[in-house]
């Protein structure tokens, strides 16, 4: 929505208040995907954290020379935000594909566990097979 925002903006203003929501929104992103990375095998936490910074620094030096170098002086810096925008829109179509996976059996009724409080945390509970 703030990457809309500023590719439309009339003016300065606006545009500001743009990229402001695009930076509230972007914000969480990397915290969730080392997270998520960190998830994929426990035991190979620092591997796969480190294939995803790999991912990190191509796409900042190829982003950025696409959008100032190639979009921006060729076109024009408006015309150039539509490839973070495009960006920004295929990662939130993907983004539903990379989440948890749920079943029965992750589920454990409240207060039938043993952590703090009597409740078991999702992962808690898949690693329990007689939790329920």
């Amino acid at each position: 929505l703030g990457f809309v925002v500023a590719v439309v903006a009339p003016g300065p203003p606006a545009a500001l208040l743009g990229f402001a929501v695009v930076g509230l929104g972007i914000s969480v992103m990397a915290p969730l995907c080392f997270a998520a990375a960190g998830r994929l095998d426990p035991a190979e936490t620092g591997v796969a954290v480190a294939r995803l910074n790999i991912f990190n620094y191509v796409g900042f030096l190829f982003g950025s020379a696409l959008v100032t170098g190639l979009w921006g002086a060729g076109v024009s810096h408006r015309a150039g935000l539509v490839v973070p925008l495009a960006a920004a829109a295929a990662i939130a179509l993907f983004a539903f594909g990379f989440g948890e996976r749920r079943t029965a059996a992750n589920f454990v009724l409240l207060g039938s566990g043993q952590g703090a409080g009597g409740d078991l945390s999702l992962s808690e509970a898949a690693s329990r097979p007689n939790a329920g």
